[in-house]
């Protein structure tokens, strides 16, 4: 005789939450305030310490 399966259950319902990847840029903040504070610090040191012409 012919079986007869029985109707598939639906799947739990589990809650999605919203996920971003992790692009490791927690630090661009900070790296770039330090960045530009070395620039700045270059920057008045070669203003302070050039060579001025003679004239």
């Amino acid at each position: 005789p012919p079986r007869t399966l029985p109707a598939p259950r639906p799947a739990p319902h589990t809650e999605r939450t919203a996920a971003l990847a992790e692009t490791g840029t927690d630090g661009a903040l900070p790296a770039a305030a330090t960045g530009a504070a070395l620039f700045l610090a270059g920057v008045a040191l070669h203003r302070r310490f050039r060579t001025r012409p003679r004239g």
